[in-house]
């Protein structure tokens, strides 16, 4: 059978200007191609570049960006005139040189499987070629491809250059490239290389971070977040349908045009996300910026239109808070984001003190309620700051501070008092002073133009006077008194999105048996029966009325006192009697966090979750045993309460679960311990899991309300910014 070779030269200007070059056609053919002659090709794959498309140094006088093929790498090549294979789609393996000098030109490209092209009955042949292979997910006849970027956008690693630099290994599979080549049998001797010259699809930011002006502090970084505050999607899937420059003779490349079409009306595809984190064997590592440093990332952006810069937000995150920056220059004047080509754009030098109360500010207010990911607070008010002794505080800071620091759940445990009033313990303040409080936190932020929402668990004290049904007759009450304007009084159902809640406080409420709520009456909040650490599936979580037929469901893990085995000293038989084992409770939130990207995958956003990360160690300390009443009781005589421990453990667990996942989807609430920025969220890491949780709303697309279901249909930011270009000032 006979063979064609094809070779492939990459574009290699990808930043204010590209080339092309005429290319000869040979109008006599003594010996063509036939009918059924197969595409072959050949190469190797070396071990260090992993199959990826190189980015040369920026060649300053040219203003270019040289990009070389890279050992191994993969393209597709779809040609709807070929008679074999059946889908006419072809995938091939790149040979390119291995070391320096690298090579814009393909040495020699191999068929990947049993099946390539072969040539067709027709004389035109149409060939339509992408890297990486993996980008198309449709093809039809016309030219018309499906493909995507996404919006979270992985780097392989990231390590210092020579300069002492950060520089990131990207992954190139986002650099989208096509080619298209229209060749005639009749004009194609046999052995003849058919040349396809690649163009890129991807628009590129490369975003230079710049460390702090402080010598004293360096920042960790946790993420980069790009967005477009009009609504302009950058990622997500799109059509590109390529149109040859000529449809019935040979063309290149260079004589083609490409048009766009985005697809995902329902998700967030406005943002995109790149962590500023990488794994080393079992330890997750961040870059860590001082000052004079500066790190070098690429942001993937669809090329869909052109993008005026003033409506790009690029945010820098950090352990500390993040950082806002909207893209004008020094006289604020905007420039336009180039299509397919390398955008350089440098940020000013790290601020070290940071704002956290406003995030929710930037996401769209159009997402599903249940689609955020929210940080929490555990047991909010058991904190020194109320009285609470070091060794029972769960929390070091005031729920003021804990807002400020950006979280937005808190638990409240409340009892009853002989008045029927409701006094949240440790706080010694009634529950409607501290409802007030926080809204008092809300309507500060909307004041300064930014929307937040807040949510807070209310969960019953044994320690106050009455029943447990009166409880929550008390708890009704106090609820149905406070004003619509502080805490949200419509159905909150699979729809409610942000911006129907924002500005005030969700409430939901514990009950632990049925006879608690047994001919109880009605308030605006949401109701869940707590019996044990686990359900299975989860609970039904009615509205209002909480004998009510139920649109949401609950599923969540919340236990705090927890044994281990191997530090529980009492021996047998004796069993310290906390709610759960700490393996358990370690499998309940692994499970939650699998079940959440299944809940996303399935498209319905009706589920609510809570994992809860706090809590502390229980077990025995002394091994006596003591008589009551002539009856011989195993009752331990000291018991260690460790949440320090449990902390340390629990954060990291959380913090390696939410790093290492290979897909992203809502986490709902995550409460934890020691929930702050200062000193003792710094030490437990509770800063990096906190961060962590806030810039997982901009990690994947999130599903929200459309236009034609009731939305607004695109963002609405605050898109204000400090007169000031790349190098100067941070957005306020």
């Amino acid at each position: 059978m006979k063979k064609i070779l094809y070779s492939l030269a990459a574009v290699a200007t990808l930043m204010m200007a590209t080339s092309c070059q005429d290319e000869k056609v040979v109008n006599v053919v003594e010996n063509p191609v036939q009918t059924g002659d197969e595409i072959t090709f050949g190469s190797s794959l070396p071990e260090d570049i992993q199959t990826k498309t190189i980015y040369g140094q920026p060649d300053a006088e040219n203003q270019v960006f040289p990009v070389y093929w890279a050992d191994g790498d993969e393209i597709a090549i779809y040609c709807p005139q070929a008679s074999m294979p059946g889908t006419q789609l072809a995938r091939y393996r790149i040979s390119a040189p291995t070391t320096e000098p690298y090579s814009s030109t393909a040495t020699a490209v191999t068929r990947i499987g049993d099946a390539g092209l072969q040539w067709g009955t027709e004389d035109l042949h149409k060939f339509y070629a992408f890297y990486p292979s993996s980008g198309i997910k449709g093809t039809e006849s016309t030219g018309f491809f499906d493909l995507e970027i996404p919006v979270n956008q992985d780097v392989n690693k990231f390590y210092l250059d020579k300069d002492g630099n950060w520089q990131a290994d990207i992954d190139m599979d986002l650099a989208l490239m096509y080619a298209y080549r229209g060749q005639k049998k009749s004009n194609t001797p046999v052995g003849t290389n058919i040349d396809l010259h690649f163009k890129p699809l991807s628009t590129i930011l490369e975003i230079v971070v710049q460390g702090p002006e402080n010598a004293n502090e360096a920042l960790t970084l946790t993420n980069i977040n790009v967005e477009t505050t009009d609504g302009t999607p950058i990622v997500g899937q799109f059509h590109a349908q390529i149109t040859p420059g000529s449809d019935t003779g040979e063309a290149y490349t260079e004589g083609s045009t490409v048009t766009f079409s985005t697809k995902d009306e329902d998700k967030v595809v406005n943002n995109l996300s790149i962590e500023c984190s990488w794994k080393e064997g079992r330890e997750t590592k961040f870059v860590t910026l001082g000052q004079g440093q500066k790190l070098y990332v690429k942001a993937f952006m669809l090329p869909t239109q052109e993008v005026d810069s003033k409506n790009i937000k690029i945010t820098v995150s950090t352990t500390k808070g993040a950082v806002h920056k909207t893209l004008v220059g020094a006289d604020g004047k905007s420039f336009t984001i180039a299509q397919h080509k390398v955008n350089r754009v440098t940020l000013p030098a790290l601020k070290t003190s940071f704002d956290n109360a406003y995030w929710m500010n930037s996401l769209d207010p159009d997402i599903f309620l249940t689609e955020l990911s929210i940080p929490g607070s555990k047991m909010t008010t058991e904190s020194p700051v109320y009285g609470v002794s070091d060794a029972d505080a769960f929390q070091t800071t005031s729920i003021e501070q804990q807002y400020k620091d950006g979280v937005r759940a808190f638990i409240l445990q409340t009892y009853r008092n002989r008045d029927g009033s409701l006094t949240v313990a440790r706080v010694n303040k009634s529950l409607t002073d501290v409802l007030s409080e926080i809204f008092a936190y809300l309507t500060d932020s909307k004041a300064k133009g930014k929307n937040e929402f807040a949510f807070t668990l209310i969960t019953y004290d044994t320690s106050g006077s009455g029943t447990q049904k009166q409880w929550m007759q008390s708890l009704q009450t106090t609820i149905n008194d406070m004003s619509a304007d502080v805490v949200y009084k419509e159905e909150i159902n699979p729809n409610t999105t942000l911006g129907d809640v924002f500005g005030k406080i969700v409430v939901k409420c514990n009950y632990n048996s049925a006879d608690m709520i047994n001919d109880v009456s009605t308030a605006p909040m949401l109701y869940t029966l707590w019996e044990k650490a686990y359900v299975e599936g989860g609970l039904p979580m009615p509205w209002n009325d909480p004998h009510a037929s139920s649109q949401l469901t609950w599923l969540y893990q919340e236990v705090t006192s927890l044994t281990e085995a191997s530090k529980n000293k009492c021996g047998s038989p004796h069993k310290y009697s906390a709610e759960d084992s700490k393996e358990n409770k370690i499998t309940y939130i692994t499970t939650l966090f699998d079940k959440s990207l299944a809940a996303y995958e399935t498209g319905n956003h009706d589920t609510w979750f809570m994992n809860d990360l706090g809590g502390y160690y229980a077990w025995c300390t002394r091994n006596d045993w003591e008589h009551r009443n002539d009856i011989l009781d195993v009752i331990p005589h000291e018991v260690s309460k460790d949440i320090i421990t449990l902390t340390k453990e629990l954060n990291q667990l959380g913090i390696d679960e939410l790093q290492n996942r290979e897909e992203n989807a809502g986490l709902g609430l995550i409460f934890m311990n020691f929930a702050n920025r200062g000193t003792t969220g710094q030490e437990y890491k509770s800063d990096l899991l906190l961060q962590t949780i806030i810039d997982n709303n901009f990690k994947f697309a999130l599903r929200k309300k459309t236009a034609s279901g009731g939305g607004e249909g695109t963002k609405s930011y605050d898109a204000s910014y400090k007169s000031g270009g790349n190098a100067v000032g941070w957005d306020e």
